[in-house]
Formats: structure tokens, C-alpha cells, sequence
């Protein structure tokens, strides 16, 4: 059975187009997508809508809500959807716009549509943990390191889907930041390669399509070659929650909003 990896921006029209032309062209019985159960359920609250929406980050209802006891991952997602829309008003189309296509375009062709990302909870709380350093690092990024950064949670720079430079911006990360590369980069397209592999396994004559941000394509593709050797990858690791100092989660959260304030002052401003 082939797995056929799309590798797309999130916020690129271009990539929304290639989504859509290939699932009509290959008509999968699958179509996998790099979303966990809560993103999902976001996506289908607006109807999988890929308009821009102009609605501006609410900092005092979020933080209202954390203080009510709500999740604090949660809330760090806010935030990280706060730059993500700022992105996507620079290049004019909604973040996630190429996964709703890919879930519309399933439904044309009655495809089902398998959720293979990891929990964002997890995926937050395992950001938590990463070295003080390359917390710091938050601070000090330039606008392409900061798309980049941004873009692993789901928003990458047209031209880094390029493979070329793709290889290189990734290379950079995991020598520079390799926790922040591990927690946003490696263990989602190991978690999304076992999804993916299981499936196949239960399923070995369904035709799947997968589509997934352009940073995981050459991973998944790696490992799920690996898995198909024999390879084994502990599901433990990947979903284990990790403890995470008081102060690293205030230190997060404030180079986070940060983040946002600097990215709204640099693209607002172009």
C-alpha cells in the first residue's frame, strides 16, 4: 500500500490549490492530516472555513479563562494562534487553511479523514521542558527564524518549501535548538509515522494520502521507511507528560507573548 506525503505551508494559497487538485486526482480511501482531536474540532467549529478572519487575540479573556482553571496549554496555543494569524494576514489566507482544504476535498471523494498529529497539549508541555538556552533564544530570533518557529506549529514561509532550504532552516534548528527541534519537529513526525504505519497495517489495501506541514514531510518519510524495516519507536516517550518548573512555564509564556507583540510590530509594519 503507497502513502502519498503532501508537504504544504499553512498559509499559502498555493498550497491550499495542490491539496485540493491532488486528493481529487488520487481519490484516497484516506486522507490523513496533521491535526490532533482539538485543532479538529477548532476547524470544524468555523465550518472549515479558509477565509481570514480579522478578529484581534482577546489577552484578558484568555488569561480570565487560565485563571478560572482552564488548561495552560491552552493558552500558550492562543498565543502561538495570535502569530500564526498575524502571518496569515501578511500572505492573506487563513492558518490551516491547506488542512481544511484537505478535509474538504476528502468529503468530495468520500475519503475518511484519520487525525495523525500528536496532542498539543503533549506537544506544549514537552516545549516546556526544553533547555533555559534555547528559551532565550525566543527573545532574540530574527523574522525568518521566527516564521520558521512559528511554522512548525503551523505556519511556514512560502519559500521554505523549497526542499532545498527546507533541509538547511531544518539542519540549522536541530544543531542550534535541538530540544526545541525535538519537541516541535522530531517526536511529532515519529508519532505521525506510527499513526500512519498502524493504519497501513490494519488496512493494507486502502490508498492514503497524507498531508502535513512541509518541515514533517521528509521525517515521516523517513521513519515510516524505517518502521517498514523493522524499526521500533516507544509511543511512551512521545506522549509522556514531562515536569516542567513554575518558572519555565512563566518564562515561556512571556517570550510567547512577546513574540506576538514583536511579530505584530514587524509584519503591521510592512
Amino acid at each position: 500500500m503507497d502513502i502519498e506525503i503532501i508537504g504544504t505551508g499553512h498559509i499559502f494559497e498555493k498550497s491550499v490549490r495542490a491539496v485540493r487538485e491532488s486528493i481529487h486526482q488520487v481519490a484516497p480511501d484516506v486522507v490523513a492530516v496533521e491535526l490532533d482531536d482539538s485543532r479538529f474540532r477548532g476547524l470544524a467549529a468555523d465550518g472549515f472555513s479558509m477565509d481570514l478572519q480579522g478578529e484581534e487575540l482577546d489577552f484578558r479573556s484568555i488569561l480570565e479563562a487560565v485563571l478560572r482553571g482552564g488548561s495552560l496549554p491552552v493558552f500558550i496555543q492562543s498565543l502561538l494562534g495570535g502569530i500564526q494569524r498575524e502571518l496569515g494576514r501578511r500572505y492573506g489566507i487563513k492558518p490551516g487553511a491547506d488542512m481544511c482544504a484537505a478535509i474538504l476535498a476528502a468529503k468530495d471523494v468520500d475519503a475518511r479523514v484519520l487525525l495523525i498529529d500528536r496532542d498539543i497539549e503533549v506537544t506544549i508541555n514537552h516545549l516546556l521542558a526544553i533547555p533555559l538556552r534555547e528559551k532565550i533564544a525566543l527573545f532574540t530570533s530574527r523574522d525568518k527564524d521566527l516564521e520558521v518557529l512559528v511554522g512548525l506549529m503551523g505556519s511556514n514561509l512560502e519559500n521554505l518549501l523549497e526542499e532545498e532550504l527546507l533541509v538547511e532552516v531544518m539542519s540549522s534548528l536541530r544543531r542550534n535548538t535541538p530540544g526545541l527541534y525535538n519537541a516541535l519537529v522530531d517526536e511529532r513526525d515519529r508519532y505521525m509515522a506510527l499513526q500512519l504505519d498502524s493504519f497501513r497495517r490494519r488496512n493494507p489495501d486502502s490508498r492514503i494520502v497524507a498531508v502535513v506541514g512541509a518541515g514533517h514531510r521528509r521525517g515521516i518519510k523517513k521513519y515510516l521507511e524505517k518502521l517498514g524495516e523493522g524499526y521500533e519507536i516507544s509511543i511512551h516517550h512521545l506522549v509522556s507528560m514531562r515536569k516542567t518548573s513554575i518558572y519555565s512555564v512563566v518564562f515561556l509564556i512571556f517570550a510567547v507573548v512577546l513574540a506576538y507583540i514583536t511579530t505584530r510590530i514587524r509584519f503591521r509594519g510592512k
